[in-house]
């Protein structure tokens, strides 16, 4: 209600400062029915000291919202330019994840790939162990208790 006051205010001080003394081609604003402009303005929502604004006082709250409107669309601005880095920043650090679980998925086949050689080794090298153990024991089987040269011996040579 307040803001019909201050327009009915405005439009009662423009139409006094005619020379028709607030005589317009409709009458004076008080004259007029809420069925033509929806609104109705009587002396006494007027005339109270405290709400009639003047120009400077309107024109001061204008330049401050105006200046906070202003304030809000920078801040508005940065924070668009910040989130636009930080979802470029998320896209790359999507890609740098992406890189690395590759990487670790590769080094993981190829650590199965290792111990798999590995153990083959160790099973080749079993293997190896055992065979010269037989052949050890068939080497020593024609010759006599003292003599032990043969594969795996590593006693000292006689001559």
């Amino acid at each position: 209600m307040k803001i019909l006051n201050l327009i009915a205010s405005a439009i009662i001080e423009t139409s006094s400062e005619t020379p028709s003394s607030g005589e317009t081609p409709y009458g004076t604003p008080n004259e007029r029915s809420a069925e033509t402009d929806g609104l109705y303005y009587s002396d006494s929502e007027c005339s109270s000291g405290d709400e009639e604004l003047s120009d400077d006082v309107i024109e001061n709250v204008y330049q401050d919202m105006n200046s906070k409107w202003i304030k809000l669309s920078r801040m508005n601005k940065k924070l668009e330019v910040c989130g636009v880095e930080l979802i470029e920043g998320r896209d790359i650090l999507k890609r740098a994840m992406l890189n690395y679980e590759f990487q670790a998925t590769k080094k993981t086949k190829a650590l199965q790939e290792m111990r798999y050689k590995l153990e083959e080794t160790r099973k080749s090298l079993r293997m190896l162990n055992f065979g010269s153990a037989k052949l050890d024991h068939i080497f020593s089987i024609g010759k006599s208790f003292g003599n032990h040269q043969g594969l795996g011996y590593t006693g000292e040579a006689s001559s």
